[in-house]
């Protein structure tokens, strides 16, 4: 149960900024934790599920936009699950109406789907679904978005939470790619431990990219980078990172070797969290 527990509370604390139903509402991920049943819930689990920008290469072939379907459930399925996935027009006008914006839904000319379903095959939880774009028609100058709504799963519960991406999308800049993260996180009561993944860096805009921090991606810690024109880097908490972050020492964007170097920390019981960290280009 205690396992349930804390997936269930992960999931709360992803749940983003769209806000389309509040998580105490959506009676599946309740009775998956409570265990009034071992119902299966198909979802966007959380960094799909929201709004996020999404980079892609500009290229003359079209590019894949992939987004992972999750099954979440007590235990893995015997049995195959299809889900069909559309694109949603009135979540995006939603979200505009919500948050007072005037974004504009990505036209249909500029991106195909070769498949509206995707199957999660029996003894798995996760399948991709692809759209393809045509980033060569993109105008840079617009905010364009792919509103895609979870709209059938063959009877399974539909999360209310999570069955909604809005995909901004961006064209990558030069900083966006697959990197390597090294580095020391040291708590001052747990003690040290190292850092060493693989960190996909996003595109946001011309000069900043997005990451996990640190180490804590998968509780809805994230960071914003943007390199300065003298190539300092200035660090900005995002998702569930506390406000109270803060950077110092040294921290830039070595154009030569395609490395940031990082120190950052954040404060809480027992006192800061700090970071330092590398991350390389592979």
């Amino acid at each position: 149960m205690k396992i349930k527990y804390k997936a269930f509370m992960l999931a709360l604390a992803l749940a983003g900024p769209l806000g389309l139903t509040s998580c105490l509402e959506d009676q599946g991920y309740q009775d998956f934790v409570d265990g009034v049943n071992k119902m299966t819930v198909v979802e966007f689990f959380g960094e799909e599920a929201g709004y996020h920008v999404k980079g892609l290469t500009l290229s003359e072939t079209p590019q894949d936009l992939n987004v992972t379907v999750n099954i979440a459930s007590a235990e893995q399925t015997k049995e195959s699950i299809t889900v069909k996935v559309e694109v949603d027009p009135a979540a995006l006008a939603a979200y505009n109406a919500a948050n007072k914006k005037s974004l504009e839904i990505l036209p249909s000319s500029m991106y195909t789907i070769p498949s509206s379903t995707v199957t999660v095959p029996a003894g798995s939880r996760e399948a991709v679904f692809t759209v393809k774009v045509k980033t060569n028609m993109i105008d840079r100058t617009k905010t364009y978005v792919l509103p895609l709504s979870i709209t059938d799963a063959q009877g399974h519960t539909i999360s209310g939470n999570f069955k909604t991406l809005l995909a901004e999308i961006k064209i990558d800049n030069k900083y966006a790619g697959s990197y390597t993260a090294k580095g020391v996180f040291n708590h001052p009561t747990a003690g040290q431990r190292d850092i060493n993944r693989t960190k996909t860096l996003s595109t946001i805009d011309e000069n900043t990219v997005e990451t996990e921090y640190a180490d804590l991606g998968g509780a809805g810690y994230k960071m914003r980078l943007v390199v300065n024109a003298d190539n300092t880097v200035t660090i900005i908490p995002v998702g569930s990172t506390p406000a109270t972050h803060s950077q110092f020492g040294e921290n830039k964007y070595d154009p030569a070797t395609k490395k940031f170097t990082l120190n950052y920390k954040y404060p809480g019981s027992g006192g800061d969290r700090v970071i330092a960290e590398t991350i390389t280009k592979k």
